[in-house]
């Protein structure tokens, strides 16, 4: 009976509500007066902003009172890392890498100490499939 609990617990935390398997396209976040759709392949990165999170996509820069552990939670791993208490990025959208700085468009991303090492397993792991 303690095997199959586990198992069933171990199904749900796999399984993310309302995916049926499919990678998720988009997330919807507040901001101002209405929940906005954001399309997760064009976000750039995510800046953290006193109270609000900047979230900076290929289009326009929108903002939302979410916080980044609440965010990081439905954004997929696999594909957004946080490298800096204010920043999480895109790892497709990284132009290059440079004395733990990353560039992204005009932007400069500071990689710092606390992220430094889950940031290049990341990349590692991207690297390796």
């Amino acid at each position: 009976r303690f095997v199959q609990s586990v198992d069933k617990i171990a199904d749900k935390k796999m399984k993310l509500p309302g995916q049926n398997g499919k990678l998720k396209e988009f997330i919807f976040v507040h901001t101002e007066y209405r929940m906005e759709r954001v399309e997760l392949k064009n976000i750039l990165y995510i800046e953290g902003m006193k109270d609000y999170l900047k979230i900076v996509t290929t289009s326009k820069a929108i903002l939302t009172l979410k916080n980044f552990k609440s965010l990081l939670e439905i954004l997929p791993s696999d594909v957004f890392v946080r490298t800096h208490k204010s920043f999480v990025v895109a790892i497709s959208k990284i132009e290059n890498i440079e004395r733990n700085r990353i560039k992204i468009g005009d932007k400069l991303i500071p990689i710092s100490e606390t992220y430094k090492s889950d940031f290049y397993h990341a990349i590692e792991r991207l690297n390796k499939e």
